[in-house]
């Protein structure tokens, strides 16, 4: 990161090297030839003296290369894409910049000029994508496209002045390729060997489920260390807004969705690809996030064979879960009784994951519970194991996953036996 002296020089330099660069109409070149061109120049102009400010060989090749990046990348933001302890960024202001490490916030030494340097870096990857944030359309989410980087795929949400009321803001949720396994999973502290037995043999038992938390809890990781279970002999269906879902399979297709042009045309939504993935035939639909009317649709798909489907959703816990689907079928507008499409959630979802994210960073599951069917106007829930916490001092959490005493169904029982699983101890706790 620059002091102040070094990014005041980086300015004076970088419009220098602009102007020169628009001058020469080099933008034409191609980007090897004027990223070469434009060093050249740049390091011509770092070695002139302004008032007395001369930079050490060390802090020069600094500034050349912010520089660089401010030409042709994303500036003061690349030091931060480039570190795998980072996994998100939030641009609150030119001088506010925080990061993600370890499940925590911090604070950065990271700035920007002002807020036209901010803007010039929304432009550039929200052009990137074919979108743009401006005063015409002050709020934008894409992903970060930068083929062959580690973060190419990342989720971004921009919004611009006016509606940032006091500085434009910029989140971006890096994308990691996840190659975790569920055993690493456990090892890392998000659950133990029971809830890891659990988890097998409700994937491998072709049950339906949900994977409910919220943003940042490690849904995703999850459900990618458990999609690399599914047997090989079955067709996937991957469906998504952003594509994160990534594992080795013989027979997955992969469809993300999209939103419309500039002109109002070309939108694909998640509802679409669910409805079109039918047609594919897949053994399993995995729908990365459900968050609206698809999840009608993902439920018709479930009740018409398409057994050990999963997605996640926003919730805070087990429970909250079937309010939220409520809310999302009934947004597809096809006038049915709340208490009717309860029903059908029960009589198509067999269990709940549930995730959070500890105030010490920690990624844990909370609770596995099993759908049970109706009573009354209401879905009935039973927890098999959850997690309870027995000591905190607000940076570290202890705790242990216990297992509540409620039995397994006799239905799920008899089903995943017929996929092949064994019995298991936990069926009888």
């Amino acid at each position: 990161m620059l002091s102040e002296q070094e990014l005041a020089i980086e300015r004076r330099v970088l419009k220098l090297v602009r102007d020169e660069l628009a001058q020469q109409a080099l933008y034409e070149e191609a980007q090897g030839d004027r990223t070469q061109t434009a060093r050249d120049m740049a390091q011509d102009y770092l070695q002139e003296d302004e008032d007395g400010q001369y930079l050490n060989y060390t802090d020069a090749a600094k500034v050349l290369e912010a520089v660089i990046d401010d030409l042709f990348l994303l500036g003061p933001l690349e030091e931060l894409l480039w570190d795998e302890d980072v996994s998100e960024i939030d641009i609150n202001a030119p001088d506010n910049v925080r990061v993600e490490v370890g499940g925590v916030m911090h604070g950065t030494r990271i700035r920007f000029e002002d807020d036209d340097h901010v803007k010039a870096v929304i432009d550039r990857i929200v052009g990137a994508t074919g979108n743009r944030c401006d005063e015409g359309k002050t709020m934008c989410n894409c992903v970060l496209v930068r083929p062959g980087a580690p973060f190419d795929g990342s989720r971004v949400n921009a919004t611009c002045m006016p509606t940032a009321v006091d500085h434009h803001e910029l989140c971006i949720r890096k994308f990691k390729q996840s190659k975790a396994t569920l055993q690493d999973l456990m090892e890392s502290g998000m659950f133990d060997q029971r809830i890891l037995e659990i988890l097998e043999a409700i994937l491998v038992g072709r049950m339906n489920f949900l994977i409910v938390g919220g943003t940042g809890t490690g849904k995703t990781t999850l459900l990618n260390a458990l999609c690399r279970l599914i047997p090989r002999d079955q067709r996937v269906g991957i469906l998504e807004d952003t594509p994160e879902i990534r594992f080795e399979h013989p027979d997955v297709f992969r469809n993300q969705a999209r939103p419309a042009n500039a002109e109002g045309e070309g939108e694909v939504t998640i509802r679409d690809l669910v409805i079109n993935s039918l047609r594919k035939r897949p053994d399993r639909i995995i729908v990365g996030e459900c968050r609206g009317p698809e999840a009608f649709d993902m439920l018709r798909a479930i009740s018409s064979g398409h057994l050990g489907s999963i997605t996640t959703i926003h919730a805070n816990d087990a429970r909250g879960a079937m309010p939220a689907l409520l809310n999302m079928v009934q947004q597809a507008g096809m006038g049915m009784e709340a208490k009717d499409i309860l029903d059908y959630v029960s009589r198509c979802f067999d269990f709940v994951v549930a995730i959070e994210r500890g105030t010490d960073g920690q990624r844990r599951i909370t609770e596995i519970a099993e759908i049970q069917g109706m009573e009354g106007d209401k879905v009935r829930m039973g927890t098999l194991v959850k997690f309870e916490q027995d000591w905190t001092d607000g940076l570290q959490i202890e705790g242990t996953w216990v297992p509540t005493g409620e039995r397994i169904s006799p239905e799920h029982i008899s089903r995943m036996r017929k996929c092949g699983v064994t019995d298991e101890d936990w069926w009888y706790m």
